[in-house]
């Protein structure tokens, strides 16, 4: 049984060390709410650490895109709360977990209690993949695709939190038949 404080939770005052954006119960009724099987199936103690896993994993992959600026610079553990940042007209509370970043945490945490470190993998020469090709079905990268995973359940929760387009590309690929 994990320490009663290995989730010290931001709760938009500037938690000192704080190393998730969620509480246990909220990522357990979450999941419970989507019948995910997987994270039912996990110990308490591998769902905490996927939790905190997955706050720093979005807040990694997200932290070139979020709107707005962390709340106070230099003094805080995780990128938010932040200021500054306008949602559909509306600017956000400087002291503000938004609802969509827990959500995005716990589909994160998911992904990281199935496979631990599945959201910020180490990548083969970057990932960047020029050509696969099984008999006559072959896949080709666009120039300057990026070498990483979308996750486009998380990036469609965060998509009013970021700045940019963070959605895939998928439209724009051309499977080459033989």
């Amino acid at each position: 049984m994990p320490s009663p404080d290995i989730l010290i939770v931001e709760d938009g005052s500037i938690v000192a060390n704080a190393n998730s954006y969620v509480t246990y119960d909220y990522a357990l009724a979450y999941h419970a709410l989507r019948g995910n099987s997987a994270w039912a199936a996990g110990s308490e103690s591998n769902q905490q650490y996927a939790i905190i896993r997955a706050t720093q994993a979005v807040d990694s992959i997200y932290k070139n895109k979020w709107k707005g600026t962390p709340t106070k610079y230099g003094t805080q553990e995780l990128e938010w709360p932040r200021q500054g940042v306008d949602v559909n007209g509306i600017e956000l509370d400087d002291d503000l977990i938004p609802t969509a970043l827990q959500k995005a945490v716990c589909e994160a945490a998911l992904r990281e209690l199935i496979s631990a470190n599945s959201m910020t993998p180490d990548l083969d020469r970057g990932g960047e993949i020029k050509r696969v090709k099984a008999d006559t079905v072959e896949v080709e990268y666009m120039d300057g695709a990026n070498s990483t995973t979308t996750f486009t359940a998380i990036d469609g929760l965060l998509a009013n939190l970021v700045t940019g387009t963070s959605a895939s590309n998928i439209d724009s690929c051309e499977m080459l038949l033989g």
